[in-house]
């Protein structure tokens, strides 16, 4: 049996984080947790171990999604989806971070966010 694809969640909106969840699981991959803030998911992706994290720019808390990407890029080499409304803080994204960082714009329809998913697991 092949093993499920997992998908950590970092959005501060529970009812994006609960749709996002309910796309992911019908696709057949495990999430393998929400969280609110990037300092929590930072202290979970160890233990998560995901393949891919699907992350909001901005969380709650004092850090934000942007800082978060960077750090797991970094330390994790583990690709980031951006689902964020703002799209201007982009820019600040830097070369080591931004070689497996991915955006989609909210609002985002299922199609949109299902073709991110697939292609940053296929690569």
């Amino acid at each position: 049996m092949t093993e499920k694809m997992r998908i950590m969640i970092v959005e501060d909106e529970p009812i994006t984080a609960i749709d996002q969840h309910e796309i992911f699981s019908g696709l057949g991959y495990a999430v393998t947790g929400i969280y609110f803030s990037a300092e929590v998911a930072l202290q979970k992706i160890k233990q998560d171990k995901p393949d891919v994290v699907v992350m909001d720019i901005m969380l709650s808390g004092d850090r934000n999604g942007l800082d978060a990407a960077a750090e797991i890029r970094r330390d994790y080499q583990i690709p980031v989806i951006f689902v964020s409304a703002i799209t201007n803080s982009l820019g600040e994204l830097n070369s080591e971070t931004s070689a497996d960082v991915y955006f989609v714009q909210k609002p985002y329809t299922e199609k949109v966010l299902t073709t991110a998913i697939r292609r940053v697991l296929s690569k």
